[in-house]
């Protein structure tokens, strides 16, 4: 991955994070990233497919949709899992773009066709477009339930 890329991909992820609800979201969160990236002349569809997590010696699975970039993986919407296990969140990352995070495994079913997805319009994803960019230096916090609730809602826009 080109690193002007992936300070996209990492802006467009934190932008996600911060700016909207990631609890049980995460199929439109992943049409947005693929739409926008699409408007940036990058490939980035969104799958389908099993997210795995080494916690307290046990594997844990948990359906999930993310995205994907070169054989990358591009996920703003797994810190969902940690929200809803208070008792493993540690095991979480906020957002994962490419990074190999030990513990974590992606398996990847189908693509969700563009047909198939959530559509914004496109002064929305161009809007997001341009806004990526400023979060590249920000710093995530962790979040919980509540701080979470009172994000926006992809669904009302």
């Amino acid at each position: 991955m080109i690193e002007a890329e992936k300070k996209f991909l990492k802006g467009l992820c934190k932008l996600c994070f911060t700016k909207y609800q990631i609890v049980n979201n995460a199929p439109m969160i992943g049409a947005l990233i693929s739409q926008v990236c699409k408007l940036k002349d990058l490939d980035v569809p969104l799958v389908e497919g099993i997210l795995y997590v080494e916690a307290r010696k046990r594997k844990l699975q948990y359906a999930h949709c993310f995205n994907t970039y070169h054989g990358n993986i591009i996920d703003a919407s797994i810190y969902q899992y940690a929200i809803m296990n208070k008792n493993i969140k540690d095991v979480f990352p906020e957002i994962v773009v490419g990074d190999n995070d030990e513990g974590i495994e992606y398996s990847v079913f189908r693509e969700i066709k563009y047909e198939n997805q959530f559509k914004y319009k496109r002064e929305f994803l161009e809007e997001i477009m341009i806004k990526a960019d400023k979060y590249e230096d920000f710093q995530l916090d962790k979040i919980d339930e509540y701080e979470d609730s009172k994000k926006q809602n992809l669904f009302y826009i």
